[in-house]
């Protein structure tokens, strides 16, 4: 299958719709929580909340019960409809699949736009690894039990089906207008199969045999050929063939502006991402298979250890040697590449080297040091802010936070946070959940709030959690330093 890791940003940039006139909203509700002294009311009036869509067809949402507010922070607002099952976000409507039907919730408000039954004309729809979804301006998609849905983002409104020919859908986008719809069956190593299909459900064209596909951002999609093993960068509204590799190609990774194909002896070829010129190959003799960091290739051989950057241009950079490292992460922060190996005693090794060959440098974080259930191999490393010149290390699922200067190389802060024993604790970009006797913590950088119940995380920006209070949306300042 292909491997993709994708360091540029960006999928489909998502246009703000008009909220329509149509069905009941959402409720919000007290959930019976005891307030902090220093809690903030939530919004209680039209003017603060935001109008809803009256069951009769006016406007107003006067009826809403006032916003409740939690220990740590109020949020925004709460729509109390939604259950644990799945909840899919676009620019300003989250869509959920649970047991009140298809709800479309306004982001501003959190009022609910519109409703629709489930696949098969009931209520409710199966739990969340039956049905999956994709919310753009173009529409909003769901796959359930194999049949592909169409509904009109602004009212819900029907638009088409189709039955999927496979067995297993991968994943579903919206680009353009053209919702790409890859799947295959229950056997993770056949083929795939990819479709292109309109805004109302018909299908346009189909690519099968694939070994993999890869949506790069909202104009371009890669995919790897099965038959010729070969590299194809195509438009993601038609699948037109703007490129193909040269070589035979098993997997690939794609860095901000190379792609790396892998070959079946290891063997690295980069091109550039606009063009498909081959810019290098690097073979694998007397050395390990070449690792890649962004567009950079990480060298493993006995004399040490080169960052080799296959664009013209640009020294390589020599690092001493480092056996018995497994590989981890990798970031570009800036102008430095800054990538982790856990060493065979445990610890973990941070190297930031200049992407134009000036040096690099080395910093060791004991594992020991941090928590015994931090297990450094599953650590994240993540850019709390861009621009930024610091770079965060997660581990133990948020447990502990090390926070780095790329230049120089130094740790600036260690945060250990003090759980309850039997906590368990999950990590989703950026937040930190903490669950333990009946409630959720959710941690930020800056700030945390108690929340009753199992609660995840839906959304990061904007700030959306769902679960047992409902779907509810937080001001980002309540849990870091900035709104961003």
């Amino acid at each position: 299958m292909l491997a993709v890791a994708v360091v540029a940003a960006g999928l489909a940039t998502l246009a703000r719709l008009p909220a329509p006139d149509l069905t009941p909203p959402g409720s919000a509700r007290d959930l019976d929580v005891e307030l902090p002294a220093d809690a903030r009311p939530g919004p209680t009036t039209d003017d603060d909340a935001g109008g809803g869509n009256g069951s009769d067809g006016t406007t107003g949402d006067g009826d809403r019960a006032p916003t409740p507010c939690f220990p740590g922070g109020c949020p925004v607002w709460v729509a109390d409809e939604v259950d644990h099952r799945n909840v899919w976000v676009g620019d300003d409507l989250a869509v959920h699949a649970g047991r009140s039907g298809l709800l479309g919730i306004d982001l501003d408000t959190g009022a609910v736009r519109w409703r629709r039954p489930g696949g098969d004309a009931t209520a409710a729809f199966p739990w969340h690894y039956a049905v999956q979804a994709a919310v753009d301006r173009d529409g909003v998609a769901v796959v359930d039990d194999r049949v592909l849905r169409v509904h009109d983002p602004l009212d819900g409104r029907p638009r088409g089906e189709l039955v999927l020919p496979f067995e297993r859908l991968h994943d579903l986008r919206w680009s353009e207008g053209v919702l790409q719809v890859t799947g295959g069956g229950w056997q993770a190593a056949g083929p795939d199969v990819l479709l292109f299909v309109s805004a109302d459900a018909t299908l346009q064209h189909a690519e099968e045999g694939l070994d993999g596909v890869a949506l790069l951002d909202e104009d371009t999609l890669l995919t790897l050929d099965g038959d010729r093993q070969r590299l194809r960068l195509r438009g993601a509204s038609d699948g037109a063939v703007r490129w193909e590799s040269a070589g035979r190609s098993v997997w690939a990774t794609v860095g901000a502006t190379v792609v790396h194909a892998i070959d079946d002896d290891g063997a690295v070829t980069s091109v550039d991402r606009a063009t498909g010129a081959q810019l290098a190959t690097t073979g694998v003799e007397g050395h390990d298979r070449p690792e890649p960091l962004d567009d950079w290739l990480l060298v493993r051989t006995d004399e040490g250890r080169t960052l080799v950057d296959p664009r013209a241009g640009s020294e390589p950079v020599r690092l001493p040697p480092a056996p018995r490292r497994t590989p981890g992460a990798a970031v570009a922060v800036q102008d430095r590449v800054v990538f982790a190996e856990v060493t065979a005693g445990g610890d973990l090794a941070v190297v930031a080297a200049d992407r134009d060959g000036g040096g690099a440098s080395e910093l060791l974080v004991a594992g020991d040091d941090l928590d015994a259930r931090s297990r450094v191999e599953d650590h994240v490393l993540q850019v709390p802010d861009a621009p930024s010149d610091v770079v965060d290390v997660v581990l133990g699922g948020g447990r502990v936070l090390v926070r780095l200067s790329v230049d120089p190389l130094e740790v600036v802060a260690v945060d250990r946070r003090e759980l309850p024993t039997g906590a368990q604790v999950a990590w989703h970009d950026g937040v930190t959940l903490v669950r333990h006797a009946g409630v959720t913590r959710v941690l930020g950088t800056a700030g945390s709030v108690e929340l009753p119940g199992t609660v995840e995380v839906a959304a990061t920006d904007p700030l959306l959690l769902h679960g047992s209070p409902g779907l509810l949306r937080l001001d980002r300042r309540t849990l870091f330093d900035t709104a961003g």
